[in-house]
């Protein structure tokens, strides 16, 4: 039997270019707990990690209907710096 990746692993393995972004994501919220996540924020990932990179933490992102957030913070929220560069 398979042993699961850690959020680490997943984000390593995206960055080779063995799982797509949203695969180790997806796997990286069902591990922290935080699954189903609303499809805004799936398809915001690419977004969020792209302006993390380049320094843009107070860019603003819609996260759902009724909700923003920063870049900033949907980092912490969402436990995303593993898959920073």
């Amino acid at each position: 039997m398979k042993r699961k990746l850690t959020s680490e692993e997943l984000a390593e393995a995206w960055k080779e270019g063995v799982l797509p972004l949203h695969t180790a994501v997806r796997r990286h919220f069902k591990l922290i707990g935080i699954w189903p996540v609303n499809e805004k924020v799936m398809l915001a990932l690419e977004l969020i990690i792209g302006f993390a990179n380049l320094g843009r933490w107070d860019t603003l992102l819609p996260v759902d209907d009724d909700r923003e957030m920063t870049v900033a913070q949907a980092i912490e929220e969402f436990q995303l710096s593993d898959f920073l560069g």
